[in-house]
């Protein structure tokens, strides 16, 4: 089950980098958009990520169903505001349903001269603590216990030596350069309340037919042993053949007068019938956020009063 996890874990993080910003893996192609068009939406992209503040709103829906003692229903609400200069919030609320009760979500978070605060809406109050050990403390303690092949605070701050040192996950990731995205990523321009709409559509049956990946793969579920190339390509065979109905898009909406992207919404539609966990077994979530702001003054307070963070939280 472990190896299984690494599996995914390494797969849906080349996923979100693929989906979240393909201009990277151009290489020559346009994705099916006119030249004009994809000038507009790659120009937009660079645009927005250039910024200095954003505030943002949000809502997440997600439904996890037919998975034995996993299934959940979260319905969230956000906002948000950065300033790259070195400040952060973060509130969200809403409700998640296990299946066999209901649990309130009012939590918020902040991020203020190299401090981070945090109050998870349950009367406790502020709890605040250096945010550099705060975050190397939870990405440690998440890599410890999930069997990941690289601690997420080292890559943080720089240092690559967990994972240069792994061979396969080298070898791997070097074989990725091989992707032709344009097999498995289309993008198609249509207009929508004024504004430009890109929908990032990406088959994931067809990347994981691609033989990178399943090298990529691979390396996380050999547990020491090689896998051949034949069998790399049969494991990306199979598994694009159980994920043949999955849907992964990424919708931008782009305001053509500013060149800035207004509005994201991420979709995902997993179904899980093929892995044998029932009719109508499957994951899906969808993801729409506002970028209401752009550059402009955003103030982040810390709170008047806070404990400190316990040690080892």
């Amino acid at each position: 089950m472990k190896r299984l996890f690494r599996a995914g874990f390494a797969f849906f993080a080349l996923v979100a980098v693929l989906v979240l910003a393909p201009a990277a893996f151009a290489q020559d192609t346009t994705f099916g958009l006119s030249d004009s068009d994809f000038a507009l939406w790659s120009g937009a992209n660079a645009t927005s990520a250039a910024f200095s503040t954003l505030t943002l709103d949000f809502t997440a829906d997600l439904s996890v169903a037919g998975i034995e003692g996993a299934n959940v229903a979260a319905n969230l609400v956000g906002s948000a505001a950065i300033d790259t200069a070195g400040a952060f919030s973060l509130l969200v609320t809403g409700d998640i349903n296990d299946g066999t009760q209901t649990q309130a979500v009012n939590f918020e978070v902040r991020l203020v001269d190299d401090m981070i605060y945090v109050n998870l809406g349950d009367g406790s109050g502020w709890q605040g603590g250096k945010a550099e050990e705060a975050m190397s403390g939870f990405s440690s303690a998440f890599a410890a216990g999930s069997g990941l092949p690289v601690d997420p605070a080292a890559l943080a701050s720089g240092d690559l030596s967990g994972l240069m040192g792994n061979e396969d996950v080298m070898n791997a990731m070097a074989g990725l350069a091989s992707l032709n995205p344009s097999s498995f990523i289309a993008i198609t321009r249509s207009d929508a309340d004024g504004l430009a709409q890109f929908n990032i559509n990406l088959s994931i049956a067809d990347l994981l037919q691609q033989p990178a990946v399943g090298g990529l793969l691979g390396s996380q579920m050999g547990g020491g042993t090689e896998m051949t190339e034949a069998e790399m390509q049969q494991m990306g065979a199979m598994l694009g053949m159980m994920f043949g109905g999955a849907v992964l898009s990424f919708d931008q909406y782009v305001d053509t007068s500013t060149s800035l992207v207004e509005r994201g919404v991420v979709t995902i539609n997993l179904p899980l019938d093929a892995m044998g966990m029932g009719e109508g077994a499957g994951i899906n979530l969808v993801f729409d956020i506002d970028l209401t702001s752009y550059n402009q003054p955003v103030t982040v307070e810390a709170p008047a009063e806070f404990t400190p963070i316990p040690s080892g939280s």
